[in-house]
């Protein structure tokens, strides 16, 4: 079966058309990505702003018309962070319903587990490995235990989450970085208040991709950043820069994505910030993620 899976994050869309077979990534077909912004004032106000869902249908008529070109037999959708903590995310449902997207809006455990999923999917998984997906309204930390359970904890601390919160003047004041800095660190120790060391972390999502094209000066490529990996020191001097900087001279960085420019700087900290906690010192970049994983377990929903 031919199968639109759409990752409805708080920052960005992504939309992966995959052939799958019992349960299997056969062939991908087509995999793109939209910056939509959904969690736009969403932590103020809890609901989902107007410019916003307008920008998620224009988003809608494009993967649509993918779709369609690629003859897809199913297209559904997982709406995460900003759709979770608004009281009108059934607007977004609807507009999904206009273009054939069967949309759930689906929990913290539910999002970690479909991320893990989709990140592991073509390569085993190592057991000394933490998978990390930074989105823009919360981050997931995923792992598999002895027994081969995976565990999965999903906490409110997100790129556009934290940016709307801390990010008051450009670039981000001292006193505000320490105080984004100490609200990461709360949330951390409040779910893993006694954390083991994590040799490597496999990181998911937009701020290890943009990191990863930074460091190489290079546009997005997936066959030159999937599998490369970071160490601590490198996300260290990244944070530095990206907090430094106003957003112009973020944007003029080689490799930087316009549309991430404004939120990178906070991606940057989080990743730092967990990998502090874990006392670990690289991690691996993955372009792999929830859309994967949804084509995967698309029976399930």
């Amino acid at each position: 079966m031919r199968v639109a899976a759409i990752d409805l994050g708080s920052n960005s869309f992504l939309q992966l058309i995959a052939d799958v077979e019992e349960g299997k990534i056969i062939q991908v077909i087509s995999d793109e990505v939209e910056i939509t912004r959904l969690a736009q004032d969403v932590n103020q106000n809890k609901k989902l702003h107007p410019e916003a869902l307008q920008r998620a249908e224009k988003c809608f008529q494009v993967f649509h018309s993918v779709a369609q070109k690629f003859h897809v037999d199913k297209s559904i959708a997982v709406a995460t962070s900003a759709a979770r903590d608004s009281s009108n995310s059934e607007e977004l449902i609807e507009l999904g319903k206009k273009y054939g997207i069967k949309i759930y809006v689906i929990d913290g455990p539910t999002e970690a587990q479909l991320s893990f999923s989709g990140a592991t999917y073509d390569e085993p998984y190592k057991k000394e490995m933490m998978i990390v997906d930074v989105g823009g309204g919360s981050t997931e930390f995923l792992s598999k235990s002895q027994q081969d359970s995976v565990s999965a904890v999903s906490i409110d601390v997100g790129c556009v989450r934290l940016y709307e919160l801390f990010w008051k003047e450009d670039p981000i004041s001292s006193s505000h970085l320490i105080e984004m800095k100490h609200y990461i660190r709360k949330s951390l120790q409040s779910y893993f208040p006694s954390p083991e060391s994590v040799f490597k972390m496999l990181a998911v999502a937009g701020t290890p991709t943009t990191l990863a094209c930074l460091e190489i000066g290079e546009e997005f490529n997936e066959q030159k950043i999937e599998g490369m990996e970071i160490t601590k020191m490198e996300i260290e001097l990244w944070e530095q820069k990206l907090c430094q900087h106003d957003v112009l001279a973020r944007k003029s960085l080689p490799g930087m994505p316009a549309k991430r420019a404004d939120v990178i700087g906070v991606g940057a900290v989080i990743l730092n910030e967990a990998m502090d906690h874990f006392s670990t010192k690289k991690l691996v970049v993955t372009t792999k993620g929830v859309r994967h994983g949804l084509a995967m377990e698309h029976l399930q929903f």
